[in-house]
């Protein structure tokens, strides 16, 4: 967005600056100036706010798919399981072998230590960066959200949410997140190509890690 911004700017300087060489009158100069000068400024600030309307749009959208994993029927599963005599373990087992979105999202049930109990990735889960599963232990609410890279390559929006039990205690999370790579490239692509302004919203596939 910076990038766009920069050039409207440069081309503002040489409309201004053919303007300035033109022999025109000073006053009507002046003012052919102050009037470009004031559609540029609407013109950034509209775009600022489109731009930000997008990005808020597609995020919200992707938001509501991590949370439909951890969502509230999810974590009532696991402590109705626990409550019964399961072990978080086996209550993990069972719920990511029926888990229905493992196609748009990866799921991590994690432990009290933060240790990953099972991934519905199928891969095994060592010494993971988790700021929103940190934030979700500590905090009242017991859920967290982040968006950031894991790594060089992947942009994720992660959603964590507690476990607990019938006292409340927190016994465990559910962590739910998206690779959103594709969605900022959509984003980037809206921003460059005004002409779409008018066209339909439309989420991009968003996948699991």
């Amino acid at each position: 967005m910076k990038e766009i911004a920069n050039s409207i700017t440069e081309k503002i300087k040489k409309l201004i600056s053919k303007i300035k060489n033109n022999k025109i009158d000073g006053i009507t100069r002046r003012w052919l100036i102050n009037i470009i000068g004031v559609i540029a400024i609407l013109f950034l600030i509209t775009f600022i706010l489109s731009s930000v309307a997008i990005k808020n749009y597609y995020y919200n959208s992707v938001e509501n798919i991590v949370s439909s994993g951890a969502s509230d029927s999810a974590v009532s599963y696991f402590q109705n399981n626990i409550e019964k005599g399961n072990s978080l373990e086996e209550s993990a087992a069972e719920f990511v072998d029926s888990y229905s979105l493992k196609k748009s999202t990866t799921i991590w049930i994690i432990d009290t230590k933060g240790k990953v109990i099972l991934s519905s990735s199928g891969f095994s889960v060592e010494d993971q960066s988790m700021p929103d599963y940190d934030e979700a232990m500590q905090n009242e609410a017991g859920i967290a959200r982040f968006v950031g890279r894991i790594n060089r390559k992947e942009k994720i929006m992660a959603l964590t949410k507690a476990i607990k039990d019938k006292n409340g205690a927190k016994i465990g999370a559910i962590r739910v997140m998206s690779n959103i790579n594709e969605v900022d490239d959509q984003i980037s692509t809206i921003r460059l190509n005004k002409s779409g302004a008018g066209d339909e919203l439309v989420l991009p596939a968003v996948r699991a890690l």
